[in-house]
């Protein structure tokens, strides 16, 4: 059997299922690539590799393509102060 990006999101969300007894659409997970991301965010996308690479913002690679974690981009966009 495989071990493509496919096969790991398949495993993946087996193992969500398992736990979680049942997965919403809602539940899901939402990425979007880092142009997206930098723009919400106001940065270019150096420094949001940079604060990838830092921890700040989540993110995963999927088939040599980097992804940001909406979630991680909402929630680091309430932490800022308004200027």
């Amino acid at each position: 059997m495989g071990q493509g990006p496919v096969d790991l999101a398949w495993r993946l969300l087996g193992t969500l299922i398992a736990t979680q007894g049942s997965l919403s659409m809602a539940a899901l997970p939402t990425f979007i690539s880092t142009a997206e991301a930098s723009k919400k965010l106001g940065v270019s996308e150096a420094r949001l590799r940079r604060m990838i690479e830092a921890g700040r913002i989540k993110a995963a690679s999927i088939s040599g393509e980097t992804v940001v974690s909406e979630a991680s981009v909402r929630k680091y966009h309430k932490k800022q102060p308004i200027s």
